[in-house]
């Protein structure tokens, strides 16, 4: 096939946004990519480093010199495997390790290798505009300094403080156990914010499937009809949405369990602690396609500005 000089710049579902040196947008639909090209930006989209947890997934990280780089940003490994992380937990289910962005991407393991895609666990915070649209309120600065820490043990907690834009403070907490990440946190809003924020924690889950755009539907589901999302609600039956559909997602739910293969033998279930003040919620911006295509899915804090540790997002492993 054809090659073109470009640098990634982001991604929509099925269609990668390139940026030529003569500064040309470009779509190329993923399908077209080789298979290393395609493995490439799922790492990039989960933001884990090239050769992290490869075949040596279980071995022990190599500590490293750790720097401070930008002002939302913690200290990192600098070389070895888990570069470019603060802090990794290792158990036989899983590897959690925190970016130092102030995300933790999350790493299924069979049989001691990873297995999957990884799912990174994150903190969004958002403001609603008169237009019904949600827009993000980014991590400006990060004033916590965790120690790097290459093998973290069971029960152990990290706490980060910081700022997102328009100045608002917030806590997070994540919560590493035997089998399961939880994370929780709050919002500290100046009094003179005209739009309050909503503080959503949640997983990101990456496109399962890459399947051409000419693939007719029958065949889509043919090839997608073992994958699907059983959704906990919070009253009634459960509901059940195939990966090729994204009609009748539930508005808020106790819990969600993947169904499939997709992680191995491994069973995923993401879990709300308080399904009263802090429901799992589908965000109408950040679940907008069909689950193969990539989700976000997360707690929703009634009060932004509650502590209330039981008030938490989960991820568990079985």
């Amino acid at each position: 096939g054809s090659t073109v000089e470009a640098e990634y710049t982001g991604r929509s579902g099925n269609l990668i946004k390139l940026r030529t040196p003569d500064g040309r947008e470009l779509g190329i639909h993923v399908y077209k990519l080789s298979p290393e090209d395609r493995e490439w930006i799922d790492r990039q989209a989960a933001g884990v480093p090239w050769g992290a947890g490869e075949s040596d997934a279980g071995a022990e990280p190599q500590p490293a010199v750790a720097e401070q780089k930008a002002a939302n940003t913690l200290r990192a490994f600098t070389e070895g495997p888990w570069k470019g992380y603060n802090a990794v937990y290792q158990q036989a289910l899983f590897d959690a390790a925190l970016r130092a962005d102030g995300d933790v991407v999350v790493f299924p393991k069979e049989d001691g290798k990873h297995v999957g895609k990884p799912i990174r666990v994150a903190m969004l915070v958002a403001y609603q505009e008169a237009s019904g649209a949600l827009r993000k309120r980014r991590v400006t600065t990060l004033t916590s300094d965790p120690d790097p820490r290459p093998r973290l043990r069971p029960e152990t907690e990290i706490t980060l403080e910081g700022t997102v834009e328009d100045n608002v403070a917030f806590t997070l907490t994540y919560a590493f156990e035997k089998n399961s990440v939880a994370a929780w946190g709050h919002l500290s809003e100046p009094e003179t914010l005209e739009i309050p924020s909503l503080l959503s924690i949640g997983a990101y889950f990456p496109q399962s499937h890459e399947i051409p755009l000419q693939m007719p539907m029958d065949e889509q589901r043919k090839l997608l009809g073992d994958y699907k999302l059983v959704f906990e609600v919070l009253r009634g039956e459960d509901v059940e949405i195939p990966y090729y559909s994204m009609d009748g997602i539930p508005l808020r739910s106790r819990s969600v369990t993947l169904v499939g293969d997709l992680y191995g033998s491994r069973r995923i279930e993401i879990r709300a602690r308080d399904d009263n003040d802090a429901p799992l919620e589908r965000m109408r911006n950040f679940f907008h396609r069909t689950p193969y295509e990539g989700f976000f899915l997360g707690i929703v804090k009634q009060e932004a500005d509650s502590k209330a540790a039981n008030e938490a997002f989960e991820i568990r492993l079985e």
